[in-house]
């Protein structure tokens, strides 16, 4: 059995997303918890503390992109993923207003979805990962 590679926060509010992204990153050894709203991440970003959170840019209530700026606010060093099918935020494409407001790259839905462990996995193994301190 291989080791797990840590885990990663699921944040999106439709749930066959959320299966469809949890399968392709247990395919890389990682461990997934998956949250419909980021209210209920937030809870347990602390306690939890994942290598990397995956989120929905257009959400209900507290939106990706507010989210990700209380997720940096609170000194969240790993790996931010913003993810969306598309639409804007102040005349930006969601996943550029993303990246803008903290996350580190943006990935479309309709394209990325299914292959999101190998690029998560490849970030993570990539060069700069053995010198990013995820918890300052």
């Amino acid at each position: 059995m291989a080791t797990v590679r840590g885990t990663i926060f699921i944040v999106d509010d439709t749930p066959i997303d959320q299966e469809i992204m949890s399968k392709s990153l247990s395919k890389y050894n990682f461990e997934t918890v998956k949250f419909s709203s980021a209210q209920d991440a937030l809870r347990e970003l602390e306690t939890i503390k994942p290598v990397a959170v995956v989120t929905d840019v257009l959400m209900p209530k507290v939106d990706g992109i507010e989210f990700i700026r209380l997720m940096r606010q609170r000194m969240y060093k790993g790996l931010i993923v913003a993810i969306s099918s598309g639409g804007e935020f102040n005349n930006i494409d969601s996943i550029k207003y993303a990246v803008i407001s903290g996350a580190d790259f943006g990935l479309k839905k309709q394209q990325d979805l299914v292959n999101i462990g190998s690029i998560i996995a490849s970030e993570l193994d990539g060069p700069s990962a053995a010198n990013k301190n995820f918890f300052r």
